[in-house]
């Protein structure tokens, strides 16, 4: 399992449930935030950056950590998640 964990500066979205599986893909990403594999969360990151129109990078990445930075300068996005 990945979690987000950290600040609320991580919360995005309109959704309301507080489960990813039920929610539409790109309706939220939040701090605590459960996903089954790193793949499904790239994939969340993925549909969210094209639904608000940036573009992220990998800060770095392993079998514990995924750090996840915007590429638009100026821009404070963030996104990491542990293991």
């Amino acid at each position: 399992m990945w979690v987000i964990p950290g600040a609320e500066s991580y919360s995005f979205g309109m959704g309301g449930s507080r489960n990813w599986v039920e929610d539409e893909p790109t309706s939220m990403i939040y701090k605590g935030q459960f996903f089954p594999t790193k793949k499904d969360l790239k994939r969340l990151a993925g549909h969210f950056t094209i639904r608000y129109n940036f573009e992220w990078k990998v800060k770095r990445s392993n079998k514990t950590i995924l750090h996840l930075v915007c590429l638009i300068d100026n821009c404070t996005w963030k996104l990491r998640a542990v293991r």
